[in-house]
């Protein structure tokens, strides 16, 4: 009986490997050495992250005093509706051109947030910004871009997914340079953006170049971003049939062989 149920686990397990083991496209993570499989170090460029834009946040409100009695310019709109980075009206944001690669830093542990540790992400990420000691001037705005490019066959099975934390508040975007379209991802909000990763997820990625745009503000001398996450194959539908196929086919089998023993 133990060879009979070992063959019909034969049959079904080609076409679920098939189905479990998605084809992988593109890891978007920041931080991350696709060649070698390993993160980078503080200090290192990361140019697969490149920083395309940076501006300030108009107008600049007054501070606001918080209820742990710390002073944080919280009451500017854009923290509470992050997609108004993306409103010219109220955030000048300049081109980098030519563009710069982000670069690694470590978020110090004697800051008054508890940053997003990455340490257990396989493939690992890293937090990014523009410095490797992640200071910038205050209320400034950074966007950072991953561009990845799909066939026209893979982008009709394809999908982005992952997480993404900031310092302070964010939006992530995907662009696509062929259909000119776009999509709002995720908005984190001023405050505890920082502490843990917040799920996003498209499946409408296009043909040619995609774009991941993260743009994210500070409210304080330190900001940065870190994304893990990847593009690939969504299994079709047929996949899934010939799985319940391959494993009708396999109980079968053991079926008429135990009775055959039996």
């Amino acid at each position: 009986m133990k060879s009979t149920r070992l063959l019909a686990l034969a049959v079904a397990l080609p076409v679920l490997g098939g189905a479990v083991h998605a084809q992988l496209y593109h890891t978007i993570n920041t931080g991350y050495d696709p060649d070698s499989g390993l993160a980078l170090s503080v200090g290192d460029t990361d140019p697969r992250w490149e920083i395309v834009a940076r501006g300030n946040l108009s107008p600049v409100l007054p501070d606001a005093v918080l209820n742990n009695g710390s002073t944080q310019q919280a009451n500017n709109p854009i923290f509470n509706n992050p997609a108004g980075l993306l409103n010219s009206n109220e955030v000048v944001l300049d081109p980098v051109d030519p563009s710069i690669s982000s670069v690694v830093w470590n978020p110090p542990s004697n800051h008054t947030h508890n940053w997003f540790d990455p340490s257990g992400l396989n493939p690992p990420a890293r937090w990014v910004s523009e410095f490797s000691t992640g200071q910038n001037t205050s209320l400034e705005v950074l966007q950072l871009r991953f561009t990845f490019t799909l066939t026209a066959e893979q982008a009709a099975n394809a999908r982005l997914s992952g997480g993404w934390a900031t310092q302070n508040a964010g939006v992530l975007t995907l662009w696509n340079n062929n259909t000119g379209g776009h999509e709002i991802l995720s908005e984190l909000p001023f405050l505890n953006s920082q502490q843990q990763l917040t799920a996003f997820y498209s499946a409408n990625l296009a043909e040619g170049d995609n774009h991941l745009y993260a743009t994210f503000a500070n409210s304080s001398n330190l900001m940065g971003v870190i994304v893990a996450g990847d593009v690939s194959a969504v299994p079709e539908p047929a996949t899934y049939g010939l799985f319940g196929a391959g494993l009708l086919i396999g109980l079968i089998i053991w079926r008429r062989r135990t009775m055959r023993i039996g």
